[in-house]
């Protein structure tokens, strides 16, 4: 029996028995979960680490898919009984999200400001007293920044002896697996093969690495990162002087190639604003904060014990910063920078990005049928959180395209002397001036993260950003359409652009 046929027979037996736990080694994983036998004859769980119900692969509950029903029926009963009547409270539900969340991102956005991040390290500690480390690294056909990674991970300042770095290579990504063996790797590496099988996902070949961690503390690095060398001290002494219930380390994460065409600077100060400002108020207000998909820094064994990464989520990293909540947990922001490869191809972005949304609408759903979770733990509080977070701020861009569409038909409809029925008069002039006045506000967010980076050369891109917004709205819809049509599928992202450009122009 070959490994997808193995894979399949534990994934609809796992379904059947799922409540019964037998690993001590992750409170989550059910007697369901078979054991796989990869090629070097080790066993595996491939599938997950956690109940179905708790992941992604159940898309939507009984109970959800009820409401979804009941809501078709309501909404097609208004559009024929009452079409005016229901355009008018879409436009106005929609102005009263944009307004709610306007609100909560400027709360957090001043919280922000003044959260003091940790940048220390443990100091006279001698190379012994430093905990022994795991760096899993998954690529997927990106051979062209492999010589970087190693060069990257190279110029760490840890002790070599207590790292152990982890190169998660597809079994059917020939090309990679060929050109990792022929290169001359430090010991520190180990080149691990993640047998075929589905889902093809960096979740599940993360959690492939993770039955092999040895370290104590473990961190996901992208092919194309470039960490801050000092980061994984940093990590090691947030964890152990925080007097908090650390769950997580994040580091913060910008682009070195952020002027390489216009997007790339938007996205820089997209990404400026949120690991500059957002991600730090979050944390200030106590919100669970949605991960980045590197430079999280976990201690090991607390890792395996919350069920790890769920491998049918396309951003695995969201849902695992809100299971670290459920159970009260906090994730730190460190200041300490890991420096990544922005995608500077507009129909790259929109796929990376229509992924990233697809994953947020996961788990929020899958979050959503488990609230009790977090109600049980006293973090009711939370529960409004993840449905800011992950609802308004995934599913609610779809009110913000209808709202922008109702902006412009108004304007044109102004213009030609056409008054709208969907509306009344001085109603619309005000949503008009709200719309106007809240984007402006904003704007004026990206730059205040410029400014924490001093990143000066891009305040002429920020003219742009009502573009971005708009392939952002595009990746929305992508995102809905992909979630029900093909909820698990990986949208990979090109690494090395950067480097295949530098080549032609040597």
């Amino acid at each position: 029996m070959n490994i997808w046929s193995r894979l399949r027979s534990g994934s609809t037996q796992a379904e059947e028995t799922e409540s019964t736990h037998v690993s001590d080694r992750s409170e989550s994983t059910s007697d369901g979960d078979m054991p796989m036998i990869a090629s070097d004859g080790s066993q595996y769980f491939p599938i997950r680490r956690l109940p179905r119900r708790k992941t992604a692969q159940l898309r939507s509950s009984a109970l959800q898919n009820m409401l979804l029903v009941v809501g078709a029926i309501v909404v097609g009963g208004l559009l024929v009984t009452s079409p005016v009547e229901f355009i008018r409270g879409v436009v106005y539900f929609s102005a009263a999200y944009f307004l709610l969340d306007f609100i909560f991102y400027m709360y957090v956005i001043l919280k922000g400001l003044g959260a003091e991040q940790s940048s220390h390290i443990a100091k006279n500690r001698v190379d012994a007293q430093w905990p022994s480390y795991t760096i899993l690294c998954p690529l997927y056909k990106e051979t062209a920044v492999l010589p970087q990674f190693v060069s990257a991970m190279s110029e760490l300042s840890y002790p070599t002896d207590k790292l152990q770095i982890m190169l998660l290579l597809e079994e059917d990504d020939e090309e990679t697996i060929i050109a990792a063996r022929g290169m001359d790797l430090p010991d520190t590496f180990e080149i691990v093969v993640v047998p075929d099988s589905l889902p093809k996902t960096k979740p599940k070949a993360c959690n492939y690495g993770l039955e092999r961690a040895t370290g104590e503390f473990v961190v996901i690095y992208d092919a194309e990162d470039k960490p801050d060398p000092l980061q994984l001290k940093t990590a090691v002494t947030a964890h152990q002087q925080s007097k908090l219930n650390v769950g997580c380390v994040q580091a913060k994460l910008n682009f070195y190639n952020r002027n390489h065409n216009w997007l790339t600077r938007l996205f820089t100060l997209e990404y400026s604003l949120w690991f500059e400002v957002v991600l730090p108020g979050l944390m200030a207000i106590g919100a669970p904060i949605p991960l980045g998909g590197t430079s999280n820094h976990f201690k090991t064994d607390l890792l395996r014990r919350i069920g790890a990464w769920d491998p049918y989520n396309v951003t695995e990293d969201a849902d695992l910063g809100m299971r670290l909540a459920q159970r009260g947990m906090k994730t730190l922001i460190i200041d300490s920078i890991t420096m990544e490869e922005a995608n500077g191809n507009p129909r790259s972005w929109v796929k990376q990005r229509s992924r990233w949304i697809k994953g947020y609408m996961q788990t929020h759903l899958v979050h959503s049928r488990a609230m009790w979770s977090f109600v049980k733990n006293g973090r009711l509080r939370d529960v409004v959180y993840m449905h800011i977070l992950l609802g308004i701020r995934s599913f609610g861009l779809l009110f913000s395209a209808l709202l922008l569409m109702f902006f412009a038909i108004n304007v044109v409809a102004r213009i030609i002397g056409f008054d709208l029925i969907t509306v009344d008069g001085w109603v619309s002039y005000v949503l008009i001036g709200n719309f106007i006045f809240v984007n402006a506000i904003y704007i004026y967010s990206y730059i205040l993260g410029m400014a924490k980076r001093e990143q000066w050369d891009l305040l002429p891109a920020v003219l742009l950003l009502p573009i971005y917004w708009g392939m952002l709205l595009i990746a929305s819809f992508k995102a809905v359409y992909e979630l029900i049509v093909k909820p698990y599928y990986w949208q990979k992202t090109e690494h090395g652009i950067h480097l295949q450009e530098a080549s032609e122009h040597a």
